[in-house]
């Protein structure tokens, strides 16, 4: 019994901490508004202490027949307040009436604060996956990603609520108590043992709740995570049939879920259907050892009694709201790990600004690897501003890891990167990274107008029009966007579904040099079109050579024909660097991969 205790007691003040790290003097201002209405309903209730004297026939209270709460004549008495009937009945009024005040002040403040802690949490959650390393990113669960800051941030809000429901009950349990043992310390102690016994019953109860809280979480995840591939890959699920297979295993998590959630709803039932039952039996226990073992009369007890009822009907409201903590305790855990594992994947940052790229980006002894295997190995390179490299090589050669060492989503486990004979680890991230422009194999489209997919929601403006048009010329979507009905507040639909492929690379390329960068990255990003359509994407880039400085990766030799340079890998190394024709009389392996291409 007393381990349950102290363990929750410990569990209690590790959530209050984490509350506070938000809220802050905030959780203070809802406990003293809990502690006003304790005080508030307590005199409330003192009031019908003289009132049950008046039954006497008396036509004013007298102090000595008060006991402990003489105190109240006397305070009352010396500022002119005589308790006859008349002053006794406007007092209960106005006890009970400031008692309703504070409620709604009470519940006012607790839905403002509610909410702001919300907001904190959301923001915070952003901004440090915001600031997740790509490295870790790509290790993540993205289920738990998702449910994290949807799902989990609703359950959250459900424990911060429950949980001050918890600790306003209990304030309130102190005051009643306080006033009770003050009436009457024998029945107080009586009362003590009795609540004491109830907590015990539902120790079983709290324990099995917050063990399926924490299941509902986990599946939860899974539950996200099984969405998240279900839309992703429709197309091939529904082309392969194998969209029930997938919709079976989705089905099996959800009923899952609904069973864990069953077995919570169930647990509360009994909180909430035992709860004055037992209240009863305690208070009816507690009246009949005091009234025969005592020889207390059944007059002087009420007013303790009053207290005493209000004392456990808090207890048995903490233990039904404590209940329900335990029953998002499990969110609670989870926000708590994911918030540190947040902040422990935080990218290390440097502090030197990058407003251009003037000179050469270099990459001196480069190696990097996922768990201690070498994805790429003693990498050097240089690459000059506004030429256009390309990088070829068989799949898993590393080409995309080069890329991403460049543009700086990975940092090298061994090795120097330099950009204008900055060391990299010195250079601001997102200056450097605001420079660059990048393009993938899937075309990333919002589902938002053509106008917010290229300008990422700017607003508007004259200056920012001249921009978004010389954009889409550039990208050869202009005469495309101008015959649409409505040009470019055309909405393009989820992943873009209302345009063809080639359509959404263009648009995506727009949107890189509306962003007017240094730096144009092409990672297979004409690999998934047809060949006129590439062929069309790729002289519109050829049209930049010399204006930018473009990195290619293809497997598509035809699409790196006009490079300055060429960088054959294998293996993770760079096995060669030269210009096509050099590089295709030169290296064997370069030549034969151009001939399995006939070109």
């Amino acid at each position: 019994m007393w381990n349950f205790v102290k363990n929750a007691i410990k569990k209690y003040l590790t959530d209050f901490t984490y509350f506070y790290s938000y809220l802050k003097y905030r959780i203070f201002i809802r406990m003293a508004m809990g502690l006003t209405i304790g005080i508030l309903d307590s005199f409330g209730l003192a009031m019908f202490l003289p009132l049950l004297q008046m039954i006497d026939g008396k036509a004013v209270v007298e102090d000595n027949h008060l006991g402990n709460f003489s105190f109240l004549v006397n305070g009352l008495n010396a500022v002119g307040i005589e308790l006859d009937l008349t002053n006794i009945l406007i007092l209960l009024a106005t006890f009970f009436l400031l008692k309703g005040i504070a409620v709604y002040f009470s519940h006012i403040i607790s839905v403002n604060i509610r909410e702001s802690f919300i907001r904190k949490i959301r923001l915070n959650l952003t901004n440090d996956l915001s600031q997740m390393s790509f490295k870790a990113f790509v290790g993540s669960d993205v289920g738990r990603i998702q449910n994290t800051m949807s799902g989990e941030v609703g359950r959250l809000s459900s424990a911060y609520e429950s949980y001050f429901d918890t600790m306003q009950h209990i304030i309130l349990i102190s005051v009643y108590m306080g006033f009770a043992i003050y009436v009457d310390p024998s029945f107080a102690l009586l009362i003590s043992v009795g609540g004491l016994l109830t907590n015990y019953l539902f120790k079983r109860i709290f324990t099995a709740t917050k063990r399926t809280s924490e299941q509902i979480t986990h599946t939860s995840h899974t539950y996200q995570g099984l969405i998240i591939q279900f839309v992703a890959n429709f197309k091939y699920l529904k082309a392969s049939g194998s969209l029930q297979k997938l919709n079976r295993y989705i089905i099996n998590t959800i009923r899952q879920i609904e069973s864990d959630s069953r077995k919570i709803g169930k647990y509360h039932a009994v909180v909430i259907a035992a709860r004055e039952p037992i209240l009863i039996l305690v208070v009816a226990l507690v009246i009949f050892l005091h009234v025969n073992l005592f020889g207390a009369s059944l007059g002087t007890i009420m007013i303790s009694l009053m207290f005493f009822y209000r004392s456990l009907s808090s207890l048995i409201l903490m233990q039904a709201s404590y209940n329900l903590f335990l029953a998002m305790s499990g969110s609670l855990k989870n926000m708590l790990s994911f918030e540190k594992e947040l902040k422990h994947h935080r990218e290390a940052n440097g502090t030197q600004i990058v407003d251009a790229f003037s000179d050469k980006i270099e990459l001196e002894n480069v190696t990097f690897g996922y768990n201690g295997k070498p994805i790429t190995r003693q990498l050097n390179l240089v690459i000059e501003k506004n030429k256009t490299i390309a990088f070829v090589g068989e799949s898993g050669s590393g080409k995309t890891t080069l890329l991403n060492l460049v543009v700086n989503l990975l940092s090298p486990d061994q090795g120097v990167i330099s950009i204008d004979g900055i060391d990299m680890t010195s250079v601001d991230k997102e200056s450097y990274r605001q420079r660059i422009g990048y393009i993938a194999q899937e075309p990333v489209i919002f589902n938002d107008t053509i106008f917010n997919n290229i300008t990422l929601w700017d607003e508007p403006t004259e200056a920012n029009r001249e921009r978004f048009d010389r954009a889409m010329k550039q990208a050869a979507v202009y005469n495309f966007v101008q015959e649409l009905d409505l040009r470019e507040e055309t909405l393009l639909g989820n992943n873009g579904i209302n345009i063809s492929g080639g359509q959404k690379q263009r648009i995506s390329i727009a949107r890189e040099l509306y962003k007017n960068v240094d730096i144009l990255v092409l990672d297979e990003a004409t690999s998934a079109l047809d060949s006129e359509t590439e062929l069309s994407i790729q002289k519109n880039i050829d049209l930049l050579k010399g204006q930018l400085t473009i990195l290619i990766v293809a497997h598509r030799l035809s699409t790196v024909r006009n490079a300055d340079t060429i960088v054959l890998m294998s293996e993770g190394r760079i096995v060669a660097i030269d210009g096509f024709d050099s590089l295709y009389g030169n290296s064997q392996q370069f030549k034969r991969m151009v001939e399995l291409q006939q070109f």
